[in-house]
């Protein structure tokens, strides 16, 4: 699994709204087509939530599931964010797995 993809834009100049995915495509999808051939899952992270253009790339790239994890170190935000990360992975084209542990894969 290949957690914190999102993790450089936690720290980007000016927040996570100023960063442009599309600058680092190329760099992006090379580390997802590796994890793709290594048959590995990505983790969609909501403490900062992942900008779609990467999930779609992941699908593009042929990435077969996703987990997702909130990061939470506090009790009270475990699961936070789950409801759009969930939105964001259906209109990406993933879907929930039949048991409610398992990954969630490609549609």
């Amino acid at each position: 699994m290949l957690a914190h993809i999102d993790y450089p834009v936690r720290r980007w100049p000016g927040g996570p709204e100023l960063f442009d995915p599309t600058v680092f495509e190329e760099h992006y999808r090379h580390v997802l087509g590796v994890l793709r051939d290594a048959g590995k899952v990505l983790e969609v992270n909501t403490r900062v939530p992942l900008h779609p253009l990467i999930l779609r790339w992941w699908h593009d790239e042929g990435g077969e599931a996703i987990s997702f994890a909130s990061d939470a170190h506090r009790p009270e935000l475990v699961a936070h964010g789950f409801a759009d990360a969930v939105t964001l992975a259906e209109a990406t084209g993933f879907r929930a797995g039949r048991d409610p542990l398992d990954f969630w894969g490609r549609a």
